[in-house]
């Protein structure tokens, strides 16, 4: 299938990236596909912290993170190596949410917007050409003149894409 677009990953980064592009460039949601490994809701391991400025985007987005389940965090230590300090906010030093309803709410808000989301598509291999990029899944081929790896720290996307750079 061809795509303009092709987002590796559905997390945070790669469903915010669909939505920026559906609020930037409509157009081109009909023609953006994310790709997932997983299916959502996907069980996380890392937490859910939101810092305000990622509240402040979401709501530039047009989302209101109010529809998930969150608390607010009014005082945070930290601490290194035996020395730290407090930040404390009336409002919030950041939001906590639960990973796997958040990132099933990101991807559902990127669905309402147009864009196409396949879940269950573990990338296999990537091929950057001339012309553009293919990508091979557990579910099928795609290609697309962009590739954007939000896939994570151990991005297949980077590691193929990179081959042969200094």
């Amino acid at each position: 299938m061809q795509y303009d677009i092709v987002i590796v990953g559905s997390g945070p980064a790669g469903a915010s990236t669909a939505l920026h592009l559906a609020q930037r460039a409509p157009d081109l949601a009909a023609r953006t596909l994310v790709l997932e490994s997983a299916v959502h809701p996907r069980p996380k391991l890392c937490a859910g912290g939101i810092m305000p400025g990622g509240v402040s985007w979401l709501t530039r987005l047009g989302l209101d993170l109010d529809e998930v389940p969150s608390t607010n965090v009014t005082e945070a230590h930290f601490l290194f190596e035996g020395r730290g300090f407090v930040v404390r906010r009336d409002s919030a030093v950041f939001r906590v949410v639960r990973r796997e309803q958040f990132d099933a709410w990101l991807v559902g808000k990127a669905r309402q917007r147009g864009v196409a989301i396949h879940e269950g598509a573990r990338v296999r291999r990537v091929e950057v050409h001339e012309s553009g990029v293919s990508i091979e899944t557990d579910a099928g081929q795609y290609s697309s003149r962009v590739v954007v790896g939000a896939d994570g720290a151990n991005s297949v996307v980077r590691r193929m894409t990179m081959r042969g750079a200094p």
